[in-house]
């Protein structure tokens, strides 16, 4: 391990939640009505419905995939009776599809945003960095895996990137954990740190949003106008 990695690994993770729940409270605070998605529908649909639709869905698999891996440990696993065969197999069979579905619905839309004049009109700086970097978050993760599946002697991230990410989130820094991680797997991880950097200051905090109000809102009656 370099002599950068501790604080890569045990030390920076730390700082930058920090950084992302700063933001995120600042950016709510300061500015409430930018907090939204910016919907662009009524200026393109046809390609937004297929983009949109594969990368929500894609990135939800994906997501779902990630807690199952990494914040259950292999333990539970093997006591239900489940070999690290099998939990491989489905994981690279589920996983990669996911991932890869995932990109062709940030591809759309990034062609959408670059091809489709109107959108490219009102596309802030913040759209780009928000496309562009989450393209590169999914691209690394499908290299570092498809890399890892065809690899004989593959590697397990159960038993490495798994402990040390819940080390960080039960305050207990492990980073020798990631001593002998394939760069593959470092790659993908330093581009999601890159991700929750710039995450506050764009359109991706409409994750964050819960129509709660909509449980208690009143109908909206419609009327035929008379004359």
């Amino acid at each position: 391990m370099s002599r950068i990695e501790p604080f890569l690994w045990g030390v920076f993770p730390y700082i930058l939640l920090t950084w992302f729940a700063v933001s995120l409270v600042w950016r709510y605070v300061r500015r409430p009505f930018g907090w939204t998605s910016k919907s662009s529908e009524f200026l393109e649909k046809r390609m937004l419905k297929w983009g949109s639709v594969a990368f929500h869905y894609g990135i939800l698999a994906v997501f779902c995939g990630h807690v199952a891996g990494l914040l259950v440990p292999a333990d539970v696993y093997r006591s239900l009776g489940i070999r690290d065969e099998t939990y491989h197999l489905v994981a690279v069979a589920g996983g990669l599809p996911a991932g890869l579905i995932a990109l062709a619905g940030a591809a759309i839309l990034l062609v959408r945003r670059v091809a489709v004049p109107r959108i490219r009109a009102v596309s802030s700086a913040g759209d780009w960095v928000a496309m562009i970097v989450l393209l590169l978050v999914i691209v690394t993760g499908l290299a570092a895996t498809a890399a890892n599946a065809a690899n004989p002697a593959h590697f397990d991230y159960r038993t490495t990137i798994g402990p040390w990410l819940r080390g960080l989130l039960t305050f207990r820094p492990r980073p020798e954990w990631m001593a002998d991680v394939p760069v593959g797997f470092k790659i993908h991880i330093l581009m999601s740190f890159l991700l929750y950097a710039v995450f506050p200051f764009t359109r991706l905090v409409h994750v964050f949003s819960v129509p709660l109000g909509y449980l208690k809102r009143r109908y909206v009656l419609y009327r035929r106008r008379t004359s």
